[in-house]
């Protein structure tokens, strides 16, 4: 009887250790490609790291023999002064948003919610890009109300518009314009800030794309560069701090990104309603 229970049994026990087995390959199998995916994006982190590093040291040099230069007025001084503080601010923050970015991809991503004045931050951040919207001749429309107030943690908020400037200075032609706005949200829990170009606008494949890891860079209207990760981790602070990013854009007819943030601490999930036209501020 016993051995008649076994022969019985015996195919059950295999089955049990062969899915047991399995489950435990597909794990590794997940776990295998998981850390090949992780060693693929520590390749390409040094490589824009030092892309990125090298371009900001290589421009330094000669701005600062130009600086020292006998016969260099004190307006260009000012003007070179200014040049060197831009690209040293832009290349620090580029290089802790990439450090930033490796660290998330292991521990994920720290928030420290806080109340602060929008306003106040997108001054700061355009009177530290007053050199290349100067070189460029780009109009600045900054509509948003003095007293905008958002719940998010202060340092993603200044990432997400540094990235958001910085592509609206890349793409905006020479004598262009770029139109900063805060919008009426369907839902009074949040806030949606706009940064409008009139750029070259984006292509419709690329607009696909635009928020995947490292997209193919294109160079701006007077040639910058970009690395492919700024927009990326635009998104995941935006999300991680329980708002939305979108882009609307046309080739040739300019490009807009959209910023929804809450406006204070609760608990209430965003209602996407990217289609919906909303009245400005």
């Amino acid at each position: 009887m016993a051995g008649v229970l076994f022969l019985v049994l015996l195919p059950l026990m295999l089955i049990a250790i062969l899915m047991i087995g399995g489950r435990r390959y597909i794990l590794l199998h997940k776990q295998v490609k998981e850390l090949q995916k992780l060693n693929e994006a520590k390749d390409r982190l040094f490589t824009v790291i030092g892309h990125d590093l090298n371009s900001t040291i290589k421009s330094v040099q000669p701005t600062i023999e130009l600086y020292r230069h006998k016969h260099t007025s004190e307006e260009e001084r000012q003007f070179l002064l200014d040049s060197i503080e831009e690209n040293a601010v832009s290349a620090v923050e580029t290089l802790q948003a990439l450090l930033e970015w490796g660290k998330s991809q292991i521990k994920g991503i720290t928030l420290s919610p806080t109340y602060f004045n929008a306003s106040d931050v997108i001054k700061s951040k355009l009177n530290l890009f007053k050199v290349s919207i100067r070189n460029k001749g780009i109009t600045i429309v900054n509509n948003l109300p003095p007293e905008t107030t958002i719940h998010a943690d202060l340092n993603h908020f200044r990432f997400v518009l540094r990235n958001l400037l910085i592509n609206a200075i890349k793409f905006t032609r020479i004598n262009g314009t770029i139109e900063i706005n805060a919008i009426k949200y369907h839902q009074p829990e949040y806030v949606i800030f706009s940064v409008k170009d009139n750029g070259t606008g984006i292509e419709r494949e690329r607009l696909k794309q635009i928020f995947e890891p490292f997209n193919t860079s294109v160079e701006g209207t007077t040639n910058e560069k970009g690395n492919g990760i700024g927009l990326l981790l635009c998104k995941e602070f935006v999300s991680v701090n329980g708002g939305q990013i979108w882009v609307e854009s046309e080739s040739g007819e300019g490009t807009t990104f959209y910023v929804a943030l809450k406006t204070f601490e609760h608990s209430k999930e965003l209602i996407p309603l990217h289609h919906k036209k909303e009245k400005a501020v």
